[in-house]
């Protein structure tokens, strides 16, 4: 091998490195974009299920409410 060749397999290399790179930081984020996607569902149907049980009793349990304001980052 020339110096040239063994330059352009170095930068290959390089670049290889540099996509694998992206490839697992893209992974990363699509699991977390998931899990945040979960976690905000599980707040909707609680928040909902709050909602629809203090409408239907006029009022809640102490300890629902303070929940529910933890979830919603009220506290």
């Amino acid at each position: 091998m020339n110096k040239e060749e063994i330059e352009t397999k170095s930068m290959l290399d390089l670049v290889c490195d540099q996509q694998t790179k992206i490839d697992w930081l893209n992974y990363c984020n699509n699991k977390q974009q998931e899990e945040l996607k979960h976690l905000q569902n599980l707040i909707d149907k609680t928040t909902n299920y709050y909602l629809k049980t203090l409408a239907k009793n006029g009022s809640m349990p102490d300890e629902a409410v303070e929940m529910f304001n933890l979830l919603e980052g009220n506290k």
